[in-house]
């Protein structure tokens, strides 16, 4: 089945290539039409998702989108900068037959980004279904914990006790110590979190835009009670 919409083509999305991956930022213009499998091989190389094309055994699990030829054309684009981060094989974009796995649908006609001639290391994923490559989430939730934890602080600080007080100023210090760390180490596992292509990698930017603001208004608060101590 071909895409019945006059000027726009299904594809066929699969891994890192979804919502929450690299063309994350495009696909809020596409619409989903379903999940899908079609043959084929699902590699990893170099820590990405590649499909290639199967003996007739394999599948590949992912998910089919309407899109207009102008994102088309972008996710073109994206691809051969995946192809260029693969560093081996080329990346073309192929129309293959899928198959939907939810509703009784005829099978559809998609283009697929698959690629020819690889070498080097690869990883098969034999379930063809990039999230069950993808990491246990540690250290998104660490990133988490940090910006629930941080998000009261500054709070703390501007109503504890100034260092000036008898008693206060261990306990002043080691807040403000703590405020500053928080964001930091949270912003350092979102970082290690991407890297791992952790699942759950979606909420990994609310996180980090959080701990940013955070960290900002932590630095606004300290600098301006040492301005006071000061004058």
């Amino acid at each position: 089945m071909l895409s019945d919409d006059p000027g726009t083509e299904l594809v066929f999305l699969y891994g890192h290539q979804c919502r929450d991956g690299m063309m994350a930022s495009k696909l809020d213009r596409a619409v989903q039409v379903g999940l899908g499998t079609a043959r084929g091989s699902l590699l990893s190389v170099a820590g990405l998702p590649v499909m290639v094309s199967g003996d007739g055994l394999g599948k590949v699990r992912g998910d089919v989108y309407r899109v207009n030829r102008k994102l088309l054309d972008e996710l073109d684009e994206i691809m051969a900068e995946a192809a260029r981060i693969v560093g081996n094989g080329n990346c073309r974009r192929k129309r293959i037959t899928v198959i939907e796995v939810r509703y009784d649908r005829p099978p559809m006609e998609v283009w697929v980004w698959q690629w020819e001639d690889l070498e080097g290391p690869q990883e098969l994923i034999s379930s063809g279904d990039w999230v069950d490559r993808q990491a246990t989430p540690w250290f998104t939730f660490i990133a988490l914990t940090c910006l629930l934890t941080c998000t009261l602080i500054p709070g703390v600080i501007s109503t504890a006790a100034a260092p000036s007080v008898p008693g206060f100023a261990a306990l002043w210090v080691s807040l403000v110590i703590l405020a500053l760390l928080a964001p930091l180490a949270g912003l350092a596992a979102v970082y290690i979190a991407r890297r791992r292509t952790e699942r759950l990698s979606g909420f990994l930017m609310v996180i980090e835009v959080g701990l940013l603001l955070v960290l900002v208004l932590v630095l606004l608060q300290v600098g301006s009670l040492v301005f006071q101590m000061f004058h």
